[in-house]
């Protein structure tokens, strides 16, 4: 009998896991992350690993030695992420929220969905971390995925909806604050949060790579707000010091034109964009489209990693794809004003 051997999706909510109970326990020891001590920090890793292990119904870490070398590492990882978050947090305006935000139908109106018969759907997920920094009446806002591999948006990606998760994200993060701090939230980015251990070719003098190396290996990658950059790395866009965003900026500041920057006015029409995909993918499938029609999106194709070619039967040699051409932020935003 070949053991069950632990795949990306249990080691994704593994590492979720662990982040949500440390944060978790964090809170109910009413410190910030970053006054953490080490030994605060240790323990509380320790103690998150060891629940996510004890919530794990069908015991995939304790099944072999192999897997049980994984939750350690995997836990490691975690603890890495776990410093990644406050080096970030202190360049930052932004503090952290809440980890693991659930929106439901009755937390977030806006989040619904209706079909050209009228059948109205309801989005229910959860948004893996939420920062926010007060101003006045304003509560600015940033939503964080957390990701076991490299993801990165791109206009071509969200034009064929392919990638709305963090757009939806955006609104419905804006949704759930409204409804509980009775302020009026503005969004200042989404972004991928890749959940790695990095290895570096040089290190400084207690053997740990540089903070500025560091960072800019495990920079987020997302779409941001122009105006909302500083709010994003106050010492990167106010200093000479590398983002810890996938942005870069020219001499005078502004981003690069290639880079995901837009003012707050195009980020809602973005996410307008997103919500008018879901809808019609929501539509689709309440009609029962499960038409075999992959997709091939610069030599990239669905079937590579799928299971399920035996039973859908498409043969990649006849190349009957839905062939994707490239979009740019015209496409999916439109025209600057």
């Amino acid at each position: 009998i070949v053991p069950y051997q632990a795949e990306r999706v249990d080691m994704g909510n593994f590492l979720h896991k662990v982040l949500e109970v440390f944060f978790r326990l964090s809170r109910q020891q009413k410190k910030s992350v970053l006054a953490l001590t080490e030994k605060e920090y240790e323990k509380n890793l320790k103690a998150a690993a060891a629940e996510a292990l004890r919530e794990d119904k069908r015991k995939l870490f304790d099944g072999n030695a192999r897997n049980g070398f994984l939750a350690e590492r995997l836990t490691e990882i975690a603890g890495r992420a776990v410093q990644t978050m406050q080096l970030q947090m202190r360049r930052s305006e932004l503090s952290f929220y809440q980890e693991e935000v659930r929106f439901r139908a009755e937390d977030a109106a806006s989040l619904h969905f209706f079909t050209e018969e009228g059948t109205e759907f309801f989005l229910e997920g959860k948004i893996d971390r939420m920062d926010i920094s007060k101003e006045g009446n304003v509560v600015y806002f940033s939503v964080l995925d957390y990701k076991t591999s490299d993801h990165a948006l791109d206009y071509t990606s969200i034009y064929y909806g392919l990638q709305l998760q963090l757009l939806l994200y955006l609104e419905a993060g804006r949704e759930y604050l409204q409804s509980r701090q009775e302020l009026t939230a503005m969004p200042v980015g989404a972004a991928y949060f890749h959940l790695k251990d990095p290895v570096f070719a040089q290190a400084d003098v207690a053997g740990l790579p540089a903070e500025q190396d560091f960072l800019k290996e495990m920079r987020l990658k997302g779409v941001f707000v122009a105006e909302g950059l500083a709010r994003f790395d106050r010492e990167g866009v106010e200093g000479d010091k590398p983002l810890m965003m996938n942005v870069r900026l020219k001499k005078d500041g502004s981003p690069y034109a290639g880079d995901m920057v837009l003012t707050g006015e195009e980020l809602l029409r973005l996410e307008e964009f997103a919500h008018q995909k879901a809808e019609i993918a929501a539509g689709r499938i309440w009609q029962g489209d499960a038409a075999v029609f992959p997709y091939y999106n610069k030599k990239e194709v669905p079937c590579t990693y799928c299971r399920y070619d035996g039973i859908c039967k498409f043969d990649q040699k006849e190349r009957r794809y839905r062939y994707f051409s490239a979009k740019g932020k015209e496409d999916v935003v439109g025209e600057e004003d």
